[in-house]
């Protein structure tokens, strides 16, 4: 990706998810076919293969209502790098594929139709076995797709 496109993510982000760009009546209500499940991985892009999730995640006995109340924003940041197994875990959670089938794949996120018009991207600082940069998440496969060569963060 353009150096001058990745330093305006926020800005482009912030344009292109601005209510009058929904104002017209959305393609599924028009009848549109089911997009792609997620855009394809070019050839010449790095591909990091992640640890499957363990069912369930050992450790996490709580309930989800437990979870929220207790969610604070932290400003410390531990010393030692974050692990690769854990960063899967945290994007599985997020966008992970809990099911798919004929036109169809559900995820850990809600999507009206199953459409999913979200992307997951991290940029890696610090996590142990991974090379800092921008990285997409490819939740069909669960794996990091490097996204300096990936197309279009906001350009599509």
């Amino acid at each position: 990706m353009e150096p001058s496109k990745i330093a305006r993510i926020g800005e482009l982000f912030q344009e292109y998810t601005k209510y009058r760009h929904f104002l017209t009546p959305s393609l599924m209500s028009r009848g549109a076919p089911v997009p792609e499940a997620e855009r394809p991985v070019p050839l010449s892009a790095p591909v990091v293969e992640l640890q499957a999730v363990p069912e369930p995640v050992p450790g996490v006995t709580r309930s989800l209502f437990d979870l929220l109340r207790g969610r604070r924003s932290r400003r410390e940041y531990a010393d030692k790098p974050l692990a690769l197994k854990e960063l899967a875990a945290l994007l599985w959670s997020v966008q992970g594929v809990v099911e798919s089938g004929r036109g169809y794949t559900l995820r850990t996120s809600p999507s009206a139709g199953a459409r999913h018009p979200l992307e997951t991207y991290v940029m890696i600082n610090r996590v142990a076995d991974l090379a800092p940069g921008l990285y997409r998440y490819s939740p069909s496969a669960h794996r990091l797709v490097g996204a300096s060569d990936d197309g279009a963060v906001a350009g599509r």
